[in-house]
């Protein structure tokens, strides 16, 4: 369900807008619609289930389809 490390979704983005999105991008993205937490918060499971999930297992995060969609929606509306 959520099959997308950050470097993954990059590459997805990417692709599909046509133009480099970083993982600084990625990263303010997530900041900026709440998915996760930010690094080093205590709750790190306190994640937006829609688009997101923590793995305890190994300590990160994955994303899922709707969130790479969203990105690439939000890319494509701002270009002319």
């Amino acid at each position: 369900m959520y099959p997308f490390k950050p470097k993954d979704v990059i590459a997805k983005v990417s692709n599909a807008i046509g133009k480099k999105f970083s993982m600084t991008d990625h990263t303010n993205a997530w900041k900026k619609h709440k998915v996760r937490p930010k690094t080093g918060e205590p709750d790190s499971k306190k994640t937006n289930s829609k688009y997101c999930m923590y793995h305890k297992a190994h300590g990160d995060y994955t994303y899922n389809e709707a969130w790479v969609e969203k990105l690439i929606n939000e890319h494509t509306a701002k270009q002319p």
